[in-house]
């Protein structure tokens, strides 16, 4: 069985673990999925599926070494995005902030684990430390909703 995964508007390319049998998937990543809130289309021969992504928002601190770096953030910024992509994920925005944080990132995973492991990645590699957070839309906070009835 062939399958063909992508956002439901295209923007950027990339790829996943399916949730369909745990094949590889190559998709194209873009807009929002019509029905459940951010997700992935995919499309098989048995028909069309919405499969939603875990949304992080990073809470970003430089290091003492990713502030004697500064010059580098948006370098760093970019890598960050390729590497969020290499997990099959896409950065929605980051933004360089005054205040407690030195930088918020928001980005979209195929699920939690994808988002653990680039964030690991991230991490180690010293010049930020991040405080993570999952967030939900609101499509699928009314589903959590639903589950206390």
């Amino acid at each position: 069985m062939s399958f063909v995964a992508r956002h439901c508007t295209t923007s950027a390319a990339g790829s996943v673990w399916g949730p369909a049998g745990g094949q590889f998937l190559s998709f194209y990543q873009g807009g929002w999925c019509g029905h459940a809130g951010p997700g992935i289309t995919l499309s098989t021969s048995r028909g069309r599926r919405c499969y939603e992504v875990s949304t992080f928002v990073c809470l970003l601190n430089w290091t003492d070494e990713g502030i004697r770096n500064y010059r580098d953030t948006t370098h760093r910024a970019a890598d960050f995005a390729k590497l969020v992509e290499n997990h099959g994920g896409r950065v929605r925005d980051e933004v360089w902030t005054i205040g407690e944080y030195d930088a918020v990132a928001i980005a979209d995973f195929p699920d939690d684990e994808s988002g653990m492991a680039a964030l690991l990645q991230v991490g180690s590699l010293g010049n930020v430390r991040s405080r993570t957070l999952r967030a939900f839309s609101a499509d699928e906070m009314s589903g959590i909703i639903s589950r206390t009835r």
